[in-house]
């Protein structure tokens, strides 16, 4: 009985061996995939360049992942692996040369791909700050709001869900190349919510819209004062999409002036960016201040206060 447990021991070894012997390393993967890559093969290709990523970190086979991606129509995917292996190299090259030419081929193609893929910066005003987002359907994480999304082009929703289950939409369409902010307000309340003011005459034998009330032009101020909030937001959003050209640039270009006038259209949405952000930086100072006067000085018996400073400002009423 033992000498025929042996044999069988022994047997699995023998046919087990050669399975483990045949499984291919990053190398052997990555000389696979290359072949069936230049043979057209991208499906094929895919898995195992993949595999070849998994086992070595390379931005050398990440590009071909990202060029997988992009030859079989995954155009967002596609631009994700394909900024990841500009980043990558970027860091890698000033210690191994041979990454320097993997990041200047992955900044050319990024930069065509730009013209392929829309992007969408999703921004939130305060009043929704903590809520649940979601981009076309699928949730987006907090550290990508506020931050350029590259979207196929087409319509584009937004949604961000209170804890409460209020949901609140907004859609915009995208053309290939352009970038839309898609700001999410919750500043608007409920008819429902909205104080009531009493009648003419109260207690006091007061009367007219400033008895319990905030009165007609402190009212009119907090119209004003959340416009200047919006404006500080718009300020916020057009900075992030500034930054984001600049970082694009900065990958392809290697931080000195670009002449290649493939990145042209980088640099015109930049311009665009740092004009909306000044712009919303005006309407943001301007508001603040208006509304703020009026609502200081606009007689009602509520409490209004405008909080504004580099990072944004907050309105907040109490009745």
């Amino acid at each position: 009985m033992r000498h025929w447990l042996w044999l069988v021991l022994v047997g699995s070894f023998l046919f087990a061996a050669p399975a483990r012997a045949q499984a291919p390393n990053a190398d052997d993967a990555f000389r696979d995939a290359r072949t069936r890559f230049d043979a057209g093969d991208f499906r094929g290709a895919l898995p195992l360049f993949r595999q070849a990523l998994d086992a070595s970190g390379s931005p050398n086979a990440r590009i071909y992942v990202a060029r997988c991606l992009r030859d079989l129509g995954q155009l967002v995917e596609g631009y994700e692996e394909m900024s990841r292996t500009v980043r990558d190299a970027r860091e890698l090259a000033p210690k191994e040369e041979r990454y320097a030419q993997t990041r200047d081929q992955a900044a050319a193609e990024l930069a065509v791909l730009e013209g392929r893929v829309g992007k969408v910066l999703v921004a939130l005003d305060p009043s929704l700050q903590g809520s649940t987002v979601e981009l076309n359907g699928a949730p987006l994480g907090a550290e990508r709001v506020g931050t350029p999304i590259a979207v196929l082009p087409g319509r584009v929703v937004v949604a961000a869900v209170r804890r409460d289950g209020t949901r609140i939409e907004q859609s915009k369409t995208v053309a290939p190349g352009a970038l839309e902010t898609l700001l999410l307000s919750g500043a608007a309340t409920p008819a429902a919510a909205v104080p009531t003011p009493p009648p003419p005459g109260n207690a006091r034998g007061d009367t007219g819209d400033e008895a319990g009330s905030f009165g007609a032009v402190r009212g009119a101020g907090i119209g004003v004062a959340a416009l200047g909030v919006a404006g500080f937001v718009t300020f916020g959003v057009g900075t992030a999409m500034a930054n984001d050209k600049l970082a694009t640039l900065e990958s392809a270009c290697g931080g000195v002036r670009c002449t290649d006038p493939a990145y042209g259209s980088v640099v015109d949405e930049g311009k665009r960016a740092e004009t909306l952000a000044g712009v919303g930086l005006g309407i943001g100072i301007a508001g603040v201040v208006a509304g703020a006067a009026m609502i200081a000085f606009g007689g009602g018996d509520g409490e209004a206060t405008v909080a504004a400073g580099p990072g944004g400002a907050t309105l907040r009423l109490r009745f």
